[in-house]
Order: structure tokens, then sequence, then C-alpha cells
């Protein structure tokens, strides 16, 4: 183990970057996965690390016109040390200082990795506990020093960024709404990565729609991405859990359908689906697909997009094919494995009206991230 590694576990990686920094005497910027891990100086960029190419983690990435040099560490390719103010001439003497200090930092990466999905698997059982109690919604809020009434009516809205692995963006984002929200909204109070506000019930749809609309206005004008959001019913507070759970549901379908706002009340037939509890929801999509749910994950990623343009196209062979660009051939193999995996007859129009629900649901339901394992024993 070399020194800066021993240094990392003894004091800190901070150490460990200061020491980067004093050697170069340049400003210097650590990212993991996108997010600004080592402090803000003058001239960071939130997006200049999205402007540059990919490249190895055994080479650099130079920029002449920025004069910043970039390094891979880690296993994320937004994993990145940037250098700012750098001549050419520079660049042997600063890939030197980088190598002799990247074990520590590749150390700090796996060791955050882990701690990252214990984070992951406390959220899922938090998830679990928002369905089902509206006394853990107002914990949240609580912990806040927000206190909601018990005889006026909420509803909550629920925003999360469009995109998965923009991790902070969340927090951005409230920083930027804490100074735009309405008078008489709660929040936003920022929990695993969601933007909560819990909103009077008797707000109209077009007042919301129009404040979320400066919302996404300010949010990409500083650079903090793309929102969706999802508004459920307004309840009491003992049923505030209900709204939180619409919401999650409501964002799902926006999201897997380019909508920047749903609400739930100005739905159709999906109104009467994402109304219903949780575990009904899983339940039926679980038995309308049978031993094709049952199967490994992997497996299920495959089929089910595959599933999906069969039933937009009719189950036209060819244009599902050209649309997944696979030869005929596989989806022919595709289709008789569904087949046979679902036992029923895909020519059958009441199965396939079944499967074009369960469809929805479970697009819905896995991008609310209510499929995962951590939440099912949570529900059952």
């Amino acid at each position: 183990m070399d020194t800066y590694t021993e240094q990392a576990l003894q004091i800190g990686i901070e150490q460990v970057w200061g020491d980067l920094q004093r050697e170069i005497k340049k400003p210097l910027a650590i990212w993991r996965r996108g997010t600004l891990m080592w402090p803000l100086y003058e001239g960071v960029s939130r997006l200049s690390i999205h402007s540059i190419p990919r490249f190895s983690c055994d080479e650099y990435y130079y920029s002449r016109q920025a004069k910043r040099l970039y390094f891979h560490y880690g296993r994320e390719i937004q994993n990145l040390v940037e250098m700012s103010g750098v001549e050419e001439g520079e660049i042997p003497f600063l890939c030197s200082a980088m190598k002799v200090r990247r074990e520590a930092m590749e150390l700090f990466d796996l060791i955050a990795v882990e701690a990252d999905d214990i984070n992951e698997g406390f959220h899922q059982k938090m998830i679990g506990k928002l369905i089902s109690s509206s006394a853990r919604i107002q914990e949240i809020f609580g912990l806040q020093g927000i206190e909601l009434s018990h005889s006026q009516k909420y509803a909550i809205l629920l925003g999360r960024t469009a995109n998965a692995s923009s991790s902070g963006a969340a927090r951005l984002a409230k920083e930027i709404l804490s100074a735009e929200a309405r008078l008489g909204w709660t929040g936003p109070v920022l929990w695993d990565e969601r933007l909560i506000f819990v909103l009077p019930g008797e707000e109209k749809l077009a007042e919301i729609e129009d404040w979320i609309d400066g919302w996404q206005r300010a949010l990409l004008a500083r650079q903090a991405g793309q929102f969706v959001w999802g508004l459920g019913n307004a309840y009491g507070l003992k049923d505030l859990h209900k709204s939180y759970l619409e919401a999650s549901l409501v964002w799902g379908y926006g999201l897997n359908r380019g909508l920047p706002f749903c609400a739930l009340k100005q739905m159709g037939i999906e109104q009467m689906l994402f109304s219903q509890d949780i575990v009904t929801l899983r339940r039926y999509v679980s038995k309308t697909f049978g031993k094709l749910w049952q199967n490994d994950r992997e497996e299920r990623q495959m089929l089910f997009p595959t599933l999906r343009k069969l039933l937009e196209s009719n189950f036209n062979f060819v244009q599902t094919a050209g649309q997944l660009f696979l030869h005929v051939n596989t989806i022919r193999y595709r289709y008789e494995k569904i087949e046979k995996l679902l036992e029923a007859s895909l020519a059958s129009p009441q199965v396939r009206g079944n499967l074009m629900v369960a469809l929805l649901l479970w697009e819905v339901l896995e991008a609310a991230g209510l499929l995962e394992r951590g939440v099912d024993s949570e529900l059952s």
C-alpha cells in the first residue's frame, strides 16, 4: 500500500486532494459521478465535465482552448480530476503528480460505491414506509421544522431529475427552488434525490403548471438539468401517503412518455389504475406475466421491450425487428419464448389487452423505483 493510500485511510481523502493541489499549484476540482466533491473555486463550470470526450483510465484529456487537464479514477466515467490553467509543457509533471495518488483515489471510490449500495438499501426500506404510512411523511417534514395541519387537505408534488445518472442535481434544484416556491406551498424538502412539495388541496392545475414552467426555466438556466413532476390527489393528513404514492406513479408515467408534468386528476383510465394500492398493482403485474415475470431481471429487460413493440405493431414481426434493430428470426424466437412463459395465446384479444395494462404498470412502477426486491419485502 502506497503512502497516499495509507494517508487516505488514516486521515481522509480530502488530505490527499489537498496535497495534490499544493503540489501542482493549480485550481483543482474532483468530480465523482458528475458531482463536485472538492470545493468550488471561481471559474468551475458545472457543465465542463459533460463537454469532454470519453477517454480511458490510463490516458488524460487536455483542452488547449480552456487550458484544462482531465484524468479518470475509479469505475465511473464521470469520476474526474480537473486541473485548470494548464500549459502543455506542464502536462508530464501533472501526470506524475496524479499517478502517485491514483490508488488512493480509486480506493476512496470503491469504499464510496459500497456506502452507496448500503444507502440504497436503506432508502428502499424508507420508500416502503412512505407507501404504507403518512406518519413517515410528517416525520420527514418535521425534521425540516415544518408542521402540517390536520384540518387541511394536501396534495404531494414530487420532482425528480429525468437523468438517472445526475447525482446531486436534486440538491442544486432545492437551492434554486427554495427561492422560487409559491407562497402557501410547503417545501421543497429534499429526500433521496426527490424534491417534495406539499400543496393546499384547492390549488388549480393551470396555476401549478405555470409555476412548474417557471421552475424548469430557472433550473435549466442554472444547469441543474431537466426535472419531471408528478402530482397526486389531495387527502387529509392521515391519508397523505396515498398522494405520495400517486405522485410517484404519475412521475414514472411522465418520465416514460417525456412529459415534464403529470397530475393524476387530469388522467383518463390511468387515474383508476394509479389510485389502487401498490400491493394490488404489483400483484396484477405478477399474475398477468406469470413465469415471464419470474425470469431473472436481465432477461425481463430483454423480453419486455420486445413484447411492448410487438403489441404496438399489432404483432408485425418485420416492423418490430426494424424498430429494435434485430433480425426477424430473433423476434420470432422471443415471441415463442414469451408465449411459452405466459402459458397463454398471444393471438387472444383479451390476453393482449391484459398485457398492455400490465406493461404500463410495470414501466411506471419500475421508473418510480417500486419494483426493487428491497421494496418487495416491505409490501408482502
